[in-house]
């Protein structure tokens, strides 16, 4: 549920020698996310409004990451083709459990960082698997071919 179109999806891959997120995420659109996750009971924030040592970590080794999959391009097209400048998520803690200011700084520190890396709860994952879902359910899903598709336009 963290990426609905993914075409590949690698547990613990290893980048270079040390370098090892959860999960690397290979979308249909050949775009990459780099998804890092911590417990669901850690705190994202501070109570004074500041990310928290544990998801400052996991932002850290998320931009490690990224940072070693556009410095290695060569080698790390190599072992997930098509890779360059993924994106990264970092899964921590509970949003719900944050308060106004909380929220209002994630907020700011997601939009400081938009194209690279997002932090998110695992309230947020289950909403998006919710809405999944109910897309699914409520939509349905049938599969039609692209000459099927440009006939009926």
């Amino acid at each position: 549920m963290l990426e609905p179109f993914h075409a590949q999806i690698w547990s613990k891959p290893k980048f270079g020698e040390s370098l090892i997120p959860d999960f690397l995420i290979r979308s249909m659109d050949n775009n990459y996310t780099v998804v890092e996750i911590e417990q669901a009971d850690f705190s994202i924030m501070t109570k004074a409004g500041e990310l928290s040592a544990k998801t400052t970590h996991a932002k850290r080794q998320a931009l490690d990451f990224r940072d070693w999959a556009i410095n290695n391009g060569l080698y790390a097209s190599r072992k997930f083709p098509g890779i360059y400048r993924p994106y990264c998520l970092v899964v921590i803690g509970r949003e719900n459990e944050l308060d106004e200011m909380q929220s209002q700084r994630l907020m700011q520190e997601n939009e400081s960082t938009q194209g690279v890396l997002k932090i998110v709860g695992f309230d947020w994952l289950l909403k998006r698997a919710q809405q999944t879902l109910d897309n699914l359910i409520n939509f349905g899903f049938n599969r039609h071919t692209f000459t099927e598709t440009v006939k009926d336009v």
